[in-house]
Protein backbone atom coordinates (compact mmCIF):
# COMPACT_ATOMS: atom_id res chain seq x y z
CA UNK A 1 0.00 0.00 0.00
CA UNK A 2 1.22 3.50 -0.76
CA UNK A 3 -0.07 6.44 1.27
CA UNK A 4 0.78 10.09 0.69
CA UNK A 5 -0.22 13.42 2.18
CA UNK A 6 0.85 17.04 1.98
CA UNK A 7 0.93 17.70 5.73
CA UNK A 8 4.58 18.30 6.56
CA UNK A 9 4.50 18.61 10.34
CA UNK A 10 6.76 16.16 12.20
CA UNK A 11 4.05 14.98 14.62
CA UNK A 12 1.77 14.06 11.71
CA UNK A 13 4.53 12.12 9.93
CA UNK A 14 5.24 10.29 13.19
CA UNK A 15 1.53 9.55 13.61
CA UNK A 16 1.37 8.01 10.14
CA UNK A 17 4.55 5.98 10.74
CA UNK A 18 3.08 4.67 14.00
CA UNK A 19 -0.38 3.98 12.59
CA UNK A 20 0.90 2.16 9.50
CA UNK A 21 3.45 0.33 11.64
CA UNK A 22 0.70 -0.87 13.96
CA UNK A 23 -1.49 -1.98 11.04
CA UNK A 24 1.24 -3.83 9.12
CA UNK A 25 3.42 -5.10 11.96
CA UNK A 26 6.46 -3.08 10.81
CA UNK A 27 7.07 0.58 10.14
CA UNK A 28 6.57 1.70 6.53
CA UNK A 29 9.26 2.95 4.22
CA UNK A 30 9.45 6.69 3.69
CA UNK A 31 9.49 7.20 -0.08
CA UNK A 32 10.20 10.93 0.00
CA UNK A 33 13.61 12.36 0.81
CA UNK A 34 13.88 13.86 4.26
CA UNK A 35 11.31 14.16 7.00
CA UNK A 36 9.75 17.42 5.80
CA UNK A 37 9.39 17.47 2.04
CA UNK A 38 7.70 20.52 0.44
CA UNK A 39 5.53 18.35 -1.82
CA UNK A 40 4.39 16.06 0.95
CA UNK A 41 5.34 12.65 2.29
CA UNK A 42 4.76 9.18 0.84
CA UNK A 43 4.99 5.81 2.59
CA UNK A 44 5.03 2.21 1.35
CA UNK A 45 3.78 -0.57 3.61
CA UNK A 46 3.08 -4.23 3.04
CA UNK A 47 4.39 -7.77 3.28
CA UNK A 48 7.06 -7.25 0.60
CA UNK A 49 8.51 -3.97 1.87
CA UNK A 50 11.54 -3.68 4.12
CA UNK A 51 10.97 -2.10 7.54
CA UNK A 52 11.20 1.68 7.60
CA UNK A 53 12.11 4.24 10.27
CA UNK A 54 10.51 4.43 13.69
CA UNK A 55 8.61 7.56 14.71
CA UNK A 56 10.94 10.13 16.26
CA UNK A 57 8.59 10.82 19.16
CA UNK A 58 5.65 9.12 20.86
CA UNK A 59 2.34 9.91 19.19
CA UNK A 60 -1.22 8.64 19.37
CA UNK A 61 -1.95 6.27 16.52
CA UNK A 62 -5.28 6.40 14.74
CA UNK A 63 -7.95 4.06 16.10
CA UNK A 64 -11.64 3.49 15.56
CA UNK A 65 -12.53 5.38 18.74
CA UNK A 66 -10.44 8.44 17.74
CA UNK A 67 -10.14 8.59 13.93
CA UNK A 68 -9.54 12.36 13.68
CA UNK A 69 -6.50 12.32 11.46
CA UNK A 70 -5.41 15.95 11.65
CA UNK A 71 -5.98 16.68 15.36
CA UNK A 72 -2.75 16.22 17.35
CA UNK A 73 -4.52 15.67 20.71
CA UNK A 74 -7.72 14.05 21.92
CA UNK A 75 -9.59 17.32 22.13
CA UNK A 76 -11.78 19.44 19.94
CA UNK A 77 -11.70 23.17 20.61
CA UNK A 78 -14.97 24.46 21.92
CA UNK A 79 -16.33 27.57 20.25
CA UNK A 80 -17.80 29.84 22.91
CA UNK A 81 -19.07 32.65 20.72
CA UNK A 82 -19.84 33.25 17.07
CA UNK A 83 -19.12 36.42 15.19
CA UNK A 84 -20.88 37.27 11.99
CA UNK A 85 -19.37 39.92 9.78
Amino acid sequence: MVVSHAVGTPWFIDRMLGTLGSAFGKFPLLLTPGYEHPLGVAYAAGAETAPGPRPREAVTILEDDWPFLYLPRRSIRRITSWRCS
